[in-house]
């Protein structure tokens, strides 16, 4: 299929131009479209027309192409105007040619569908790394508004958005190339049909503030080498206002999960504790790691004092796991079990350096095991899972004090630190702080790869896109957010994907009715797993109630 693509592309330059009549595929309601030489001159759909000027259809190269030289080095090439623009009318191809290479569009219309297939010729002996391609720019009857199918902002990837406030892009490393926009008398899915090509689609800023009404379509191909082509096959899929992504594109949500298997093969769904051992802040003198919310009577400075230390460390845990019996809870996370020495750091994420953290949880005493370890084994010896906190950054001492760094390689990072926590501790719940790389949500095929080479573990990251639900049960808090479930637009994807719920606190009242809807479709509640909070009667009700037949 892709040679013939390309063969459209070559076929197509160096033709004469003309103009098409009016093309209006077959259905009610349908998409028209009339193409001219240098690309789409008129479009509407159901009689409500959306290019507002002949112009605004035009294909071109927006900005210039970035190319990369082999001794590393880039370059840009003008490319404003193209040497000449080619129509061949039989084939519904518009061509570009530069001095570079080419661009090449076929138009095909099907009902409600626009499919568009993009072409890219580098005929330069360096690599074409950037290049971004303006498809058409749409003319709105009112405002409209947008959503891309990521996990969202604490969750609400369900929520539209003006686009000139939430301008839409979407990679298909980490999500579905699926852009919903709505206008109210319409909506389109703009998408990239081929979902695991590296390539995105963007919506960018309004054209024409203050009206914010025109808004310009982008295609971003990925790399295309030397003397090569690379054919991208989009589409703008037409409906009713309101319509979902999934009603308009399900065949790519379809083709996205196909490129991108859900893997997550996690049985248990019941709720899990958390525990927070420390606190960062002013310190007393002999508790300088905070342990206990800063308690003042806890001495690590003594032989005496460390003895008392490890004695409370493991009443703490009996205490916790009589609370997490009575919520038939899996299991247990500990945020903490380094403490919380420097006041502008908190959980630090890094199991592997609990003892020079925190070197009084290696106390024994007249036992064999140091006193960290006798508190997770009491939790194991309960039939409970525990858990920690770790983090995909490399932790460097500057001046004594820890310094977070981006690790250079994220999934060994990970992978060290789940191996030794497993194997101390028996940990297989694992949340994930800080899953970022600079501004940059980490890439999901980092989780893919430290969930393959541990899948009896349960990763729980903070920051996620869509694909990581394939591999791991994101957290997203009720207690701060109000988020109640999984996004719909991930299990639009991944039918079985499931969040982890922070729920220590919240309106239980009002969204009862959502959280039992969540747990029964596999979404997990954290609560205080140290003391009983009244809340927990509220998640223990919730998780009695999800059970049960004809639950909402």
């Amino acid at each position: 299929m892709r040679m013939r693509a390309v063969a459209i592309l070559l076929w197509g330059i160096g033709l004469s131009g003309g103009v098409l009549p009016a093309y209006c595929a077959p259905g009610a309601p349908a998409v028209s479209y009339t193409i001219g030489n240098g690309g789409l001159s008129a479009l509407a759909y159901d009689g409500q027309s959306l290019l507002p000027k002949a112009e605004n259809g035009a294909l071109r190269v927006a900005g210039d192409p970035v190319f990369h030289r082999m001794d590393g080095s880039t370059y840009a090439l003008p490319s404003y105007m193209p040497v000449r623009t080619d129509l061949d009318a039989a084939r519904h191809t518009v061509s570009l040619t530069y001095a570079w290479g080419a661009i090449a569009c076929v138009y095909k219309g099907v009902g409600s569908r626009l499919s568009l297939n993009l072409s890219v010729h580098n005929a330069t002996r360096d690599t074409l790394t950037g290049i971004k391609i303006q498809l058409i720019e749409l003319g709105f009857p009112a405002v409209p508004r947008g959503r891309v199918l990521d996990a969202g902002m604490f969750g609400t990837s369900g929520n539209l958005h003006p686009l000139h406030e939430y301008p839409l892009s979407a990679d298909p490393h980490a999500m579905p190339p699926v852009l919903l926009i709505d206008y109210g008398a319409g909506a389109i899915a703009f998408c990239s049909d081929d979902p695991t090509l590296a390539t995105s689609v963007s919506v960018p800023y309004s054209t024409n503030p203050p009206a914010k009404t025109r808004y310009p379509l982008w295609a971003l191909p990925g790399a295309v080498a030397p003397g090569k082509t690379v054919v991208t096959n989009l589409s703008l899929r037409f409906g009713s206002g309101g319509a979902s992504a999934k009603a308009l594109a399900e065949d790519v949500l379809t083709r996205y999960a196909a490129a991108y298997p859900f893997q997550l093969r996690w049985t248990d769904h019941r709720s899990i504790g958390t525990l927070f051992l420390s606190s960062n802040g002013a310190h007393p003198a002999t508790n300088p790691r905070g342990w206990f919310n800063n308690a003042a009577d806890v001495d690590v400075t003594s032989p005496a004092g460390l003895a008392r230390f490890r004695e409370r460390l493991l009443n703490y845990a009996d205490e916790s796991i009589t609370v997490l019996k009575g919520m038939g809870a899996q299991g247990t996370i500990a945020w903490d079990p380094e403490g919380q020495e420097f006041t502008d750091a908190t959980y630090y994420g890094d199991p592997r350096l609990t003892s020079r953290l925190a070197p009084e949880t290696d106390y024994k005493g007249a036992a064999i095991l140091g006193c960290m370890d006798a508190f997770f084994k009491k939790f194991r010896d309960a039939g409970l899972r525990v858990g920690v906190c770790i983090r995909p950054q490399e932790i460097h001492f500057v001046q004594g004090a820890p310094r977070q760094d981006d690790s250079p390689d994220p999934v060994a990072t990970l992978k060290s630190k789940i191996e030794y926590a497993r194997k101390r501790w028996g940990c297989t719940l694992f949340y994930v702080d800080s899953t970022v790389k600079g501004n940059e949500a980490l890439d999901a095929d980092v989780f893919r790869q430290a969930a393959s080479a541990f899948p009896d573990v349960l990763l729980m990251p903070e920051n996620e896109t869509l694909r990581d639900y394939a591999y791991t049960a994101p957290l997203n808090s009720f207690q701060h957010h109000a988020v109640t479930s999984t996004p719909p637009g991930v299990r639009d994807v991944y039918p079985r994907a499931f969040s982890v719920l922070l729920a220590g606190d919240g309106d239980f009242t009002k969204y009862h009715d959502a959280l039992v809807a969540a747990v029964r479709r596999g979404d997990i509640l954290l609560f205080h797993g140290w003391w009983n909070n009244p809340v927990n009667a509220r998640i223990r009700a919730i998780t009695e109630e999800a059970k049960r037949p004809g639950a909402r």
